[in-house]
């Protein structure tokens, strides 16, 4: 049950920002549109694998739920969906991922848990991975949206979604973000 009392268990975090701030909502879903869906080298699977990391490794159910839903959607393998829904999101080495990959998540859980922490070192561990300065960039970016989206979603008390509305998903999945707006 959600903590605002005005909320139902079927509040999602786009309808609590419409009914509390309905201005926030469209900048909100164009950034998801801007870091998930544009320009990168990180195909949107990627970075949504990312997102979905960075709300495991925060223990938000909520978030983590529908970024698996819509990692699925964009073809991950159910291994690693699994995974990252088990206390494994916590050793990136254990992940059923893209060897590439795995610098890349353990940055992002350094910069969610620790990110005092960072330190040159993983910086060049990205690189040595074959990414470059962009795809770090791009991947702190996905990491701040999810940072953000799990304690905005924690803060007002969303628990995992029993179901996630196939249609919704579809359009998600296929459109990307923006589709959302024209609903607003």
């Amino acid at each position: 049950m959600p903590l605002f009392p005005s909320l139902t268990e079927e509040s999602g975090v786009l309808s609590c920002l419409v009914h509390f701030r309905r201005d926030v909502a469209g900048p909100l879903i164009e950034l998801h549109e801007r870091i998930l869906r544009g320009q990168s080298v990180l195909t949107p699977l990627q970075r949504e694998l990312i997102g979905a990391f960075v709300s495991a490794v925060n223990r938000c159910d909520y978030s983590t739920a529908i970024r698996i839903s819509v990692a699925r959607g964009l073809g991950a393998n159910d291994q690693l969906c699994e995974q990252l829904l088990s206390p494994l999101a916590d050793n990136v080495d254990e992940l059923n991922i893209e060897p590439e990959m795995k610098p890349l998540l353990w940055y992002v859980r350094k910069l969610t848990l620790r990110p005092e922490t960072l330190q040159r070192a993983d910086v060049e561990a990205v690189l040595s991975a074959g990414w470059d300065e962009q795809v770090l960039m791009d991947t702190v970016l996905v990491c701040c949206l999810y940072n953000f989206m799990d304690r905005l979603s924690s803060g007002i008390g969303l628990t995992k979604p029993e179901t996630i509305n196939p249609s919704n998903l579809e359009v998600l999945v296929r459109r990307g973000y923006r589709s959302i707006l024209d609903d607003l």
